[in-house]
């Protein structure tokens, strides 16, 4: 059990350290502050809404034609169909080329046996 700390919470204020923090602040302030909070957020919600309009009316406007857009999807549409299409030839020559390795080395081990014999 600690004695001290009842001790020098009761000892009269020039007996407690210059240190020791300040008590807190009275409870109208808070109660203020608390009053006060929704007008904050109303004013903060509103001057975000208007950075938002601004930053909305800063972007191009749209002509409404969704041509170009539609035209570009396509575009990568078809290049990625090529794409696709360049991939499988890619590895069917990739195979190929592996048998054709195949052979090769096979032909090379009967022609140095042909050679040894």
């Amino acid at each position: 059990m600690h004695v001290a700390a009842p001790l020098l919470r009761d000892a009269p204020p020039n007996w407690i350290s210059p240190n020791y923090p300040e008590p807190p602040a009275p409870a109208t302030e808070a109660a203020a502050n608390l009053s006060e909070q929704p007008k904050q957020m109303s004013t903060a919600l509103i001057k975000a809404a208007k950075q938002f309009d601004v930053l909305v009316a800063a972007l191009p406007i749209s002509q409404g034609d969704e041509k170009p857009s539609s035209i570009g999807l396509l575009n990568y549409r078809l290049k990625n169909a090529i794409g696709q299409e360049l991939q499988k030839q890619l590895e069917a020559a990739e195979k190929e080329l592996n048998q054709v390795q195949e052979l090769f080395s096979e032909n090379i081990r009967k022609l140095f046996e042909l050679e040894e014999t």
